[in-house]
């Protein structure tokens, strides 16, 4: 039992990579006060810093007009022009924003999983979970059998990252390649900091990049590289290491349809000949029904969705 809540069966499986228990993350926020009645919180925090004023002489109003000034005696009137004039601080307490609840989810070596849902759903914050690179407020992240909770110490946070840098790794939207590195080395780059020799790390690097059809694109920097060039030598990065995890958001967001499609399809047949574990944030519907698997995020909670008859040929 866990926080309350029985674990279902589903965990208990052998094979799984991760587990997804019980998991809450629940976000602190200010809200940002009302322009329009700045004037209101203004006086309340006796915090101010009013730009122009007009000639109402009770200074609650605020003028709409750019550049608007007159004689106010009070001094507390401002202007709404675009959004401004009176900057008051907001004393409110933070409030709770509830990001996630109550998620269970589990992954299997081989899964191939789709993650959809609104923007502002949640999606990038379960994958940051999920990869350790965010804590959750309440819950577990087990992987290969080993518990990561909310929990704050140097030792953790080493233990964290180390987990992370063997059994996972990452596609973003954007690549975020070096751009003064190469192809070869941008992808050299994680080998080398596992501790790979150079000369195995080249050979390792070499071999994938030429797999994916760059073998002519070794010597370029990100300059002469296309969009698809450049997210095609990502996913090289994230599986040159050998993970057993793949976590990717938005991985073809920032390309056109068709080299989204090739792209999509190079992801997922390099991770099926590798045997990776994969979960896919997406806004493609298309793309995500023809996944194996298929869950959606909707107000802090996952539903797994019933299995497509179609699946995605790589």
């Amino acid at each position: 039992m866990l926080l309350g809540v029985e674990q279902p069966t589903v965990f208990l499986r052998p094979g799984i990579l991760m587990h997804v228990l019980s998991l809450v993350n629940i976000s602190k926020a200010f809200s940002a006060p009302n322009i329009l009645e700045g004037r209101q919180t203004a006086a309340a925090s006796g915090q101010r810093d009013c730009g122009t004023v007009d000639s109402n002489q009770s200074g609650t109003s605020c003028s709409a007009q750019n550049g608007a000034g007159g004689s106010n005696q009070s001094g507390t009137s401002c202007s709404a022009q675009n959004a401004a004039g009176c900057n008051a601080r907001n004393d409110q307490q933070p409030q709770s924003l509830n990001i996630l609840g109550a998620i269970n989810f589990s992954l299997s070596s081989g899964d191939i999983v789709a993650l959809t849902g609104a923007s502002g759903a949640g999606k990038t914050t379960l994958l940051q979970i999920m990869g350790l690179l965010d804590r959750q407020t309440a819950g577990s992240v087990v992987i290969q059998g080993e518990a990561f909770e909310s929990t704050i110490s140097g030792a953790f946070q080493k233990r964290r990252a180390a987990v992370r840098k063997k059994f996972i790794g990452f596609v973003y939207q954007y690549h975020h390649l070096l751009r003064e590195l190469t192809a070869l080395e941008n992808v050299m780059l994680p080998l080398l900091i596992n501790g790979v020799s150079t000369g195995e790390a080249k050979k390792k690097a070499s071999a994938l990049l030429d797999g994916i059809s760059l073998a002519s694109r070794l010597t370029h920097t990100l300059h002469a590289l296309s969009g698809g060039e450049q997210q095609r030598v990502a996913i090289a990065r994230a599986l040159v290491n050998e993970p057993a995890i793949l976590l990717a958001d938005e991985p073809t967001g920032n390309l056109d349809n068709e080299t989204a499609e090739q792209v999509f399809r190079l992801m997922l047949g390099l991770a099926r000949e590798r045997g990776v574990a994969v979960v896919i944030a997406t806004h493609n519907m298309e793309m995500a029904g023809l996944m194996p698997r298929h869950v959606h995020l909707n107000y802090g909670h996952l539903e797994e969705l019933p299995k497509s008859q179609k699946e995605f040929r790589a």
